[in-house]
């Protein structure tokens, strides 16, 4: 009975995979409202009662092939790498520290709601529209990042700060095509501040 229902699965999924390509292949310049991408537009990193709190704004925007993707069940994952680095003249970039904020996006048919779910912690939110989640996903708000203890106080340091649609993490057989389809490759430059 499992292996029946795993294999229907299996197959709504090559369905869905080959309704995308095909689609992708018939029309490559559908008209967007927005342009694709992860645009980080500040990040800020305040001292609060013994911990350093971030704050971050970006403006994230899916493609037309990943929201057709995310409303026909196949969840999206985005990734929040966080890093402070100490920069070095003659030696590599020593890392004093590296966080994940993980996101993982799916589309709920039966209760036209989308779910947002922080893997990092658990959280869930649940939104009625596309929009709403690209909002909600573009405002980190008070981040534990570190305690002020953990950071060495005799030296200046930098705070890099990324996001990106993770492709490895969507079913085996769409990642071939995400690979070489720039629809896939959503992903912002490091961010860089400076860290106090």
């Amino acid at each position: 009975m499992h292996a029946c229902k795993k294999s229907e699965h299996s197959h709504f999924l090559l369905v869905v995979i080959i309704i995308l390509l095909a689609n992708s292949l018939l029309f490559p310049g559908s008209a967007q409202t927005a342009i694709p991408g992860i645009e980080i537009n500040y990040v800020n990193c305040d001292l609060n009662e013994g911990f350093y709190m971030l704050d971050a704004g970006m403006r994230v925007e899916l493609s037309e092939e990943s929201k057709k993707a995310l409303v026909h069940g196949i969840p999206l994952r985005i990734d929040i790498e966080i890093k402070v680095i100490e920069k070095r003249k003659w030696l590599w970039d020593k890392t004093l520290l590296s966080r994940m904020i993980v996101f993982r996006l799916s589309y709920q048919p039966l209760t036209s709601y989308y779910i947002v779910t922080n893997i990092s912690n658990g959280r869930r939110q649940q939104f009625s529209n596309l929009d709403d989640v690209l909002n909600y996903l573009g405002e980190i708000r008070d981040y534990k990042l570190v305690e002020f203890e953990q950071i060495p106080q005799d030296n200046h340091y930098t705070g890099l700060f990324r996001a990106k649609l993770n492709i490895q993490s969507l079913p085996t057989p769409l990642r071939p095509l995400a690979y070489i389809s720039s629809q896939w490759h959503l992903s912002s430059p490091w961010y860089e501040w400076k860290f106090e």
